[in-house]
This record gives structure tokens, C-alpha cells and sequence, in this order.
């Protein structure tokens, strides 16, 4: 998926998220402050949060809790933000997409993620 980036900074996409949770900080400021904009043409670091939700959706299916109701998802995880027109749909997607990418399809994230504005693929 990533043009050009190497496990270290793939691990560094991972780590500052989580270290912003066990720290205490809320789940979207824990988000928005381990990435940074991407560079035209480059998916880093949104797909790394595609593929670490991806394996948490296949690791919490896989442990028998069944499948997850995307109605009322945002609500019980991510009360703390409001999503208005077009951020439903990027919402809509990025979880269909974790959802796909656990099952074993690789979306073509490129073409998805040329419309959104440059921050907005990463959040």
C-alpha cells in the first residue's frame, strides 16, 4: 500500500497513538497526534491505522465476540466527535475498509483517498 516508507516508521505511525492512550489522552486527540499529512500520492500513515484496525476487528472476531453492528459504531467508541455530511461517509468507509482489509482484500486506497483533502485520509 505505502510508497517509500520503512518499518521503522511504520512501528513510529503505531507507537505515538498508543502511547498518547496510555497516557490518558482521548481516543481522537491520541489519533490526530501520532499522524502527520501525507504527500500527494501517498497513503502513509492512514493505511497504517487501516491495517492496525484491521487486525483489531480480526483479532476481536476471531475471540468469538461475533460480528460487530456498525449501527450506533461511532456513538459507543468515538462519542467524543461529531461527524456532519461528507465525514459520514469517510467514517462509513474507513470502517468498511478495516472490515475488507481483515478479510483479505486490499482496497485501492489512492483512488479512494484523491478526493478527501490532504489531512483528512491520516484522521
Amino acid at each position: 500500500m505505502s510508497q517509500g516508507t520503512g518499518d521503522e516508521e511504520r512501528r513510529e505511525a503505531v507507537r505515538r497513538p498508543l502511547v498518547g492512550l496510555a497516557a490518558g489522552q482521548g481516543r481522537v486527540r491520541a489519533a490526530c497526534d501520532g499522524g502527520r499529512p501525507a504527500p500527494d500520492g501517498n497513503t502513509f500513515p492512514g493505511e497504517v491505522y487501516l491495517e492496525l484496525a484491521a487486525e483489531v476487528l480480526g483479532d476481536t472476531t476471531a475471540a468469538g465476540v461475533g460480528p460487530i453492528a456498525y449501527d450506533g459504531l461511532r456513538e459507543r467508541h468515538l462519542e467524543e466527535i461529531q461527524l456532519q455530511g461528507k465525514d459520514n461517509r469517510k467514517f462509513q468507509f474507513t470502517v468498511r475498509c478495516a472490515g475488507a482489509i481483515a478479510g483479505g482484500l486490499e482496497p485501492d486506497l489512492l483512488d479512494e483517498a484523491r478526493w478527501w483533502t490532504r489531512d483528512d485520509f491520516w484522521r
